[in-house]
């Protein structure tokens, strides 16, 4: 099926523009088109990616003010708003919000190699 790029690409940012669109992913199903058809059209590295990319982190940073908000206020339970949040926010953000946080700093420094000391019975015999 032969699909027409520039109109994929205004559909993909009218897409995109809309306030509850966060993932590339959102965009890929409501165009009706595969996964590898759009990553063709535009690479990662493409200023048209990197254009839809934008207009859907605009939508995260809005939703993000907007949750934290409300959490501000006397409303009842951010249950939804924190699943909404943990998905949309940037790993740093979902590290604060998750209730266990493990984190491990080893550090480790030899100041001289080994010393092994073999006495005549650990030696092997010799073979015949």
């Amino acid at each position: 099926m032969a699909y027409d790029r520039d109109k994929i690409y205004q559909k993909a940012l009218k897409i995109a523009g809309e306030p509850d669109v966060y993932f590339i992913l959102d965009i890929i199903a409501s165009l009706a088109i595969s996964g590898p058809t759009f990553y063709e059209f535009f690479p990662p590295e493409s200023n048209e990616f990197n254009t839809i990319k934008e207009k859907l982190e605009t939508n995260k940073t809005v939703t993000k003010k907007k949750l934290r908000k409300r959490w501000n206020s006397d409303e009842a339970s951010p249950v939804l708003q924190i699943a909404l949040y943990k998905l949309i926010g940037d790993e740093d953000e979902a590290d604060r919000i998750n209730s266990q946080r493990i984190k491990a700093d080893i550090k480790a420094e030899i100041t001289e190699p080994p010393t092994f000391i073999f006495s005549d019975e650990d030696e092997p015999a010799p073979d015949n």
